[in-house]
C-alpha cells in the first residue's frame, strides 16, 4: 500500500468507491503502523523507514480530518464534535468508526520501538492528543452519520 499513497497530502488511494482522499486512510495506516512494528522487530530498518514515513504522511492528512474548535462555529452541538473525524476533506460526516480507526492508526506510532520515529512523529501525536475530546455516545444507528448542521 505504500506505494499507493498520494506524496502530496499522505492519504492512500484505496478501492472502495471514493474517488477523492477519505478517512479510509485511516485503517490503511493501521496495516501500514503494525507492517512498521514488524519490520522494526525483525531488523529490517530500510523496510521500518519506508512505512514509518508512510505512516507518518497519512497521519498528517488524517490530522486535517480532525474536528477542531474553528471548525464548530456552524454545528448545534459543536463540544460533541470536538476530537472527531470527518469522512473527507470536503464533508462534515462524523462516524465513531472514523475516529476509531484514526486512533488505532496513531496508537502504532506510539508503540512505536524506533526512538527516530518517535520523535518524527511526537509533533503530530501531541498536536492530536491536545484536540480529542471525549463525549457522551448518542443514541441510534452508531454508524449513520452524525447530522452537526443547525435545523
Amino acid at each position: 500500500m505504500v506505494e499507493r499513497q498520494f506524496r502530496a497530502d499522505g492519504s492512500y488511494l484505496v478501492d472502495l468507491g471514493s474517488r477523492a482522499p477519505t478517512v479510509l486512510t485511516g485503517f490503511v495506516a493501521e496495516g501500514v503502523g503494525a507492517a512498521w512494528r514488524l519490520a522494526e522487530d525483525l531488523g529490517d530498518r530500510p523496510r521500518a523507514r519506508r512505512y514509518a514515513d508512510s505512516h507518518r504522511a497519512a497521519m498528517g492528512f488524517l490530522d486535517r480530518l480532525l474536528v477542531r474548535r474553528e471548525d464548530t462555529y456552524w454545528m448545534a452541538d459543536p463540544d460533541r464534535a470536538l476530537g472527531g473525524v470527518r469522512a473527507a476533506l470536503a464533508t462534515a460526516d462524523l462516524r465513531i468508526d472514523y475516529t476509531g480507526h484514526t486512533l488505532s492508526a496513531l496508537l502504532h506510532a506510539v508503540s512505536a520501538p524506533c526512538a527516530l520515529c518517535m520523535r518524527a512523529h511526537h509533533a503530530n501525536l501531541h498536536a492530536v492528543h491536545e484536540r480529542v475530546a471525549w463525549v457522551e455516545p448518542r443514541r441510534g444507528d452508531p454508524r449513520e452519520p452524525v447530522s452537526l448542521t443547525t435545523s
